[in-house]
């Protein structure tokens, strides 16, 4: 429960569409409010139980690498003890906290779509399904930054991020990957309903020209060689840690604190400076400004990455000219160092 829910939709119902009747749909007119403990997760049944424990074993056999003979004798037991386990019922307090949600979604017309609220975990949006999708669609062409590529099937982006992956990545960062691959591994987008652009009823209330009132996320988690490409992001990271070019904090457990470090180490000039773009006069005092990029993961184009990557490699060059390499220990989120030093403990 609380994740997006997902549904087929023929592309043929939008062929059939007007143009009066698709700008209508496009306004998703069905949205609608529904509060509850939706960040409570469901109480497993027996068959959810049986389903993530056949999911799990053979995935733990590869890793232990057991031989044949204990496997063979792990699913025997396995299947004994699967048939002799008993879930309990949940709590009263349980059910009565999922009555509700639970009657709200058998409530739902089945071309109705549940979306998850983007800040806050009591609310839940539905929606038509067609009318998500012209509504996305209507944000995605609207925006520059999106290019529409009819050219393209979903076969052919497969194949590119494949290919991409095959002469990027080096063979132990990409293991079991091949160039016969025909996985579907297309990212896939999603929206989060903002509330504080929409009222219960589904008005939308935001007065910002042009603001995205669906947060639009793109998930990624399909890429071929994804804990490879997390590998090389945390190695860049710590790169740029170790410059110290950048007051960003890594954290939201530490936002706070390194904020409140950074305001105290700054220190106003006695003299007065002027904007460098429209050379206006700055006060002595220190201001503190804060401003919010609609969207902003998609504004960083993959051209001025590379770019500002270039710079912050020859820089760390510089200032580390015996480097050649970061050490990333595996399994550890957080856990980057210069070979010199090496892992430790």
């Amino acid at each position: 429960r609380g994740q997006a829910a997902a549904k087929a939709i023929d592309i043929r119902d939008f062929a059939q569409l007007t143009i009066i009747e698709a700008s209508k749909a496009a306004q998703a007119s069905s949205l609608r409010c529904h509060k509850g403990l939706w960040k409570l997760r469901m109480w497993p049944s027996q068959n959810t139980l049986a389903a993530a424990l056949e999911s799990w074993v053979p995935q733990w056999v590869r890793w232990v690498k057991l031989p044949r003979r204990a496997v063979h004798q792990l699913r025997v037991r396995f299947h004994k003890v699967q048939e002799e386990a008993v879930i309990p019922e949940p709590p009263a307090a349980w059910r009565d906290a999922e009555q509700p949600m639970a009657d709200t979604t058998a409530s739902l017309k089945r071309s109705m779509v549940l979306l998850k609220d983007d800040r806050e975990s009591n609310k839940a949006w539905s929606v038509h399904s067609t009318e998500m999708f012209l509504y996305l669609l209507a944000q995605v062409l609207a925006d520059p930054l999106w290019h529409h590529c009819a050219h393209l099937t979903v076969a052919d982006v497969s194949r590119y991020y494949i290919v991409r992956t095959l002469a990027v990545l080096p063979c132990w960062l990409r293991r079991g990957l091949t160039i016969l691959d025909t996985s579907d591994c297309c990212p896939t987008v999603f929206p989060l309903v903002k509330s504080k652009c929409f009222s219960d009823l589904g008005h939308r209330i935001c007065l910002k020209l042009g603001h995205s009132c669906w947060r639009r996320v793109i998930n990624c988690c399909q890429l071929p060689a994804a804990r490879g490409w997390r590998t090389i992001s945390r190695a860049g990271r710590f790169i740029l840690q170790q410059l110290d070019v950048s007051c960003e904090t890594w954290s939201m457990d530490q936002a706070a604190t390194d904020l409140v470090s950074m305001v105290a180490s700054l220190e106003p000039k006695a003299s007065h400076h002027r904007c460098r773009r429209c050379q206006a006069l700055l006060p002595d005092h220190t201001q503190l400004v804060t401003a919010d990029l609609d969207q902003a993961f998609e504004r960083c184009s993959a051209r001025r990455v590379l770019r500002a990557w270039q710079l912050l490699l020859g820089l760390y060059r510089t200032t580390f000219p015996d480097d050649t390499h970061v050490l990333v220990r595996r399994g550890k989120k957080n856990f980057a160092r210069r070979p010199e030093r090496g892992h430790g403990g």
